[in-house]
């Protein structure tokens, strides 16, 4: 998951559950970073923007 999460350069979408992820400390950290830097989104927020595939 290093090289994965390094490697992005313009897009990087990962998804998974937040709460089974945020039990292990590497996640955990992940999602705080992602959280910090306002990247988070979450499909089941009410103001998350529809899915478009343009």
């Amino acid at each position: 998951m290093n090289v994965a999460l390094t490697r992005a350069k313009r897009f990087l979408l990962v998804v998974g559950d937040s709460a089974t992820l945020g039990a292990e400390p590497f996640y955990q950290a992940f999602l705080q970073y992602a959280q910090d830097v306002e990247g988070w989104l979450s499909a089941w927020d009410d103001d998350a923007p529809p899915f478009s595939a343009d």
